[in-house]
């Protein structure tokens, strides 16, 4: 299958709360993402919530990364999840609000 060549540029809050990544779903459906699966996530408050996934090339201070990318409501803040910061290398500091970055273990 061949993946869309189209890409878009976000503003995404870095989230060491969130598993996955988030991107509102008119934006996934207008770069033409198919939804691949849907997965269950446990909210902040407690609530479960069963969410479409697709499949999605990030790429953010200059590193790229696969991701599982959901499918938020639209208009929903954009998401940097946990597992896309690790997996390049990436550590949030909370007292200078910026990404900063380590050496990535195998």
């Amino acid at each position: 299958m061949d993946a869309p060549q189209q890409s878009v540029t976000l503003s995404c809050l870095a989230d060491t709360g969130a598993t996955d990544t988030v991107f509102p779903a008119d934006v996934l459906d207008r770069l033409g993402m198919p939804r691949a699966h849907r997965r269950e996530y446990e909210l902040a408050d407690g609530r479960t919530v069963s969410m479409d996934i697709g499949f999605g090339l990030l790429e953010f201070e200059g590193e790229r990364t696969t991701a599982d990318i959901v499918f938020g409501e639209p208009g929903t803040e954009p998401i940097l999840g946990v597992t896309a910061l690790e997996s390049t290398g990436f550590v949030v500091d909370p007292r200078s609000r910026t990404l900063r970055k380590r050496a990535i273990r195998l």
